[in-house]
């Protein structure tokens, strides 16, 4: 927050416990957000102002995480949302190369400073502290709490005068336009309170290969009766500031709000395709001949996704054309007779169909009648689609055939979730066809999308995001601990990811309910084992698997919750994924409570060995976690993929 007044002084303005770093990959795109975008809304704020002609070119090729966004500029004048350092990096290194000047990152850091151009919070905390001295002297508290790309030392500080050390992290990507843009902010830092400009002395600089980055600092001070005159119009600009503020966060908790019940919706409709998904299960495990199956899973995906009509085209390499060997929905049987002889050339590229083997793209046409597609073709003559889609069906990087389905609605509300569903469902045919082991391969897709719900389930809710993650590694940690072969452990691993998603079933309310549960609601909550293995039993051919997830909750003594369980009747990997459940509740934020220490949750495990938990099991789990590194169990607290890292 501060790290405007001292601290936009790095370029690496951030907030304690918040967006500080995204290790979660987003259509392939990941990128470390260790830099507020107060910082890009300086740099881009001041280019509008003096290089208008520049804005075409200064937020290109950023950092391919903006790929992935609608408008790459919001984002960056939003200070509520972070990016990399390299980010702010590449941006001053184009408005100097654009401008000519070598030390443009001091001006936009002065300007920064004397216009304002910092948040809210800053600007109503530097008014209210009351003068430079005193601002600098919070300095080091302030980057300990908020900042990861350096430490702050005040050698010495008077009412006139201060000395201050930068010491830069390694590896954070920092170059000497951060040093200049640091510069420019000590200059105008006394500007905030009507003076001057400061005399700045830089003594060392890290990027000239000094260990660190010292500047001296001079600047005048105001008459006793005007600092005690200009105390109170601080007060009152404080307070028009802070109301003025609250009316601009009422209208982002209003945008928030939304955007959650947005992603209520899309929850919704992961769970109707879960429900799905798991009729595709069962009549994977029932039907063992390809063709009925392909009948009951074609007209599965027709319902699913509201398709009227549906056929699945194979390719014959030896004749290089594509056939049709399967067709669903409408009058689906006499309608594929009337195409059974019909194939398609993969060298007419003229043709739709032939356009997507040969790209491996799939594509969308929302209304046929506008589109560019040949009137003579003859499935388009025969059927007269208003609206239809066609996806690759891809295996090993070899398109072997492609799905087209019509829906005549239009589809005008296809999304880009629904395209990857599909051609994730196209992939499975695809492996199905070449091998005729539908049944492993379309469980492989089912446990994805089930640790994808579980994914979205955790990401609504932000006390527990993270949380299958945390409890899969921590369970992974004390299994290899403990000397368990390593099919074992991956066996404890994959069951701890999943072992919460019987929580599908249980109401937002009950789950973030602030206080203490009624008896009804614990009951309700005391179900999502059992849930749990309903929703997961038809994906697992190894059924005494589903016995960790089951007792994930029982205690050693016997107390616990489904079946009361005792001791040795509960099952070794259930015993250990109770251990790291309870403990990753207890140090993360929950909505009754905020988190409690590792020292502290460690404790609790050593006060309930032989009553809770399992002596054995949680005596490995302390002497685990104890002997952890701090940067490895920071690693895991804070990184949703710590368990691809750690395994790694």
């Amino acid at each position: 927050m501060l790290h405007m007044i001292m601290g936009v002084l790095s370029g690496t303005v951030e907030k304690f416990g918040s967006r500080d770093r995204c290790d979660c990959t987003i259509f392939g795109a990941c990128m470390d957000r260790n830099v507020n975008c107060m910082n890009s809304r300086v740099i881009i704020e001041y280019v509008k102002r003096q290089y208008p002609g520049l804005m075409d070119t200064l937020l290109d090729d950023l950092d391919p995480f903006f790929d992935t966004l609608d408008d790459t500029e919001e984002y960056l004048l939003d200070e509520h949302n972070w990016v990399s350092q390299n980010v702010c990096v590449k941006l001053f290194e184009r408005v100097r190369l654009f401008s000519g000047n070598p030390e443009i990152a001091r001006l936009i850091g002065r300007e920064s400073i004397i216009n304002r151009r910092f948040g809210y919070v800053e600007n109503i905390f530097i008014k209210a502290i009351g003068n430079p001295q005193l601002s600098i002297l919070r300095a080091p508290y302030i980057n300990a709490k908020l900042n990861k790309t350096k430490s702050v030392e005040i050698l010495s500080a008077d009412n006139t005068h201060a000395v201050i050390r930068l010491n830069w992290f390694k590896d954070i990507g920092t170059t000497k336009d951060i040093c200049h843009y640091n510069i420019g902010i000590y200059e105008a830092i006394p500007a905030i309170w009507g003076l001057p400009l400061a005399k700045v002395k830089e003594r060392k600089c890290y990027f000239d290969g000094d260990g660190c980055c010292e500047y001296a600092f001079e600047w005048t001070t105001k008459p006793f009766w005007e600092k005690i005159s200009g105390l109170f119009l601080r007060r009152q600009d404080v307070l028009k500031e802070s109301i003025a503020e609250l009316e601009r966060e009422k209208a982002h908790v209003a945008r928030k709000y939304e955007e959650v019940e947005n992603l209520n919706r899309e929850l919704e409709n992961r769970v109707e395709l879960l429900l799905s998904l798991n009729a595709c299960s069962k009549a994977t495990t029932s039907i063992l001949d390809v063709d009925v199956l392909l009948d009951e899973v074609m007209s599965l995906i027709v319902n699913i996704m509201h398709f009227d009509r549906a056929v699945l085209m194979l390719i014959d390499h030896d004749k290089r054309v594509m056939k049709p060997v399967k067709g669903v929905g409408g009058g689906s049987e006499k309608d594929f007779e009337k195409i059974k002889g019909y194939s398609i050339p993969l060298d007419h590229t003229s043709n739709i169909l032939a356009r997507v083997v040969d790209s491996g793209i799939a594509q969308v046409v929302t209304d046929v009648d506008k589109s560019f597609l040949r009137k003579e073709n003859i499935i388009l003559k025969m059927f007269n689609p208003k609206s239809f889609a066609a996806f690759p069906l891809i295996n090993r990087n070899k398109v072997t055939g492609v799905l087209a389905a019509e829906r005549l609605k239009g589809l005008h509300d296809f999304s880009s979730n629904d395209i990857e569903f599909m051609m994730n469902f196209c992939n499975q045919i695809a492996i199905t066809l070449e091998n005729a082991k539908l049944i492993d391969y379309m469980k492989q897709s089912f446990v994805s999308s089930i640790l994808s719900l579980a994914t979205a389930l955790e990401a609504k809710d932000s006390y527990t995001r993270g949380h299958s993650n945390r409890v899969a590694t921590y369970s992974t940690i004390v299994a290899r601990k403990i000397g368990l072969e390593e099919d074992r452990v991956e066996s404890i691993r994959l069951m701890a990811l999943m072992h919460d998603v019987g929580k599908i079933g249980v109401s937002d309310n009950i789950i973030n309910k602030p206080g203490k549960l009624t008896d009804e609601e614990f009951d309700n909550i005391k179900q999502h084992p059992e849930n749990g293995v309903r929703i997961i039993e038809p994906l697992l051919q190894n059924k005494s698997e589903l016995r960790y997830v089951r007792s994930h909750h029982e205690r050693y003594d016997g107390k616990g919750y489904p079946d009361g369980l005792k001791g040795s009747e509960i099952p070794l990997e259930a015993r250990i994924m109770a251990v790291a459940d309870c403990f990753d509740a207890m140090t993360s934020d929950r909505s009754y409570r905020t988190a409690l220490s590792k020292d502290f949750a460690l404790l609790e495990i050593e006060k309930n060995k032989g009553t809770q938990f399992c002596p054995k099991i949680a005596a490995a789990f302390i002497e685990s976690v104890s002997s952890m590194s701090e940067d490895l169990y920071t690693l895991i607290t804070s990184d949703t993929n710590a368990r691809q890292t750690l395994n790694s």
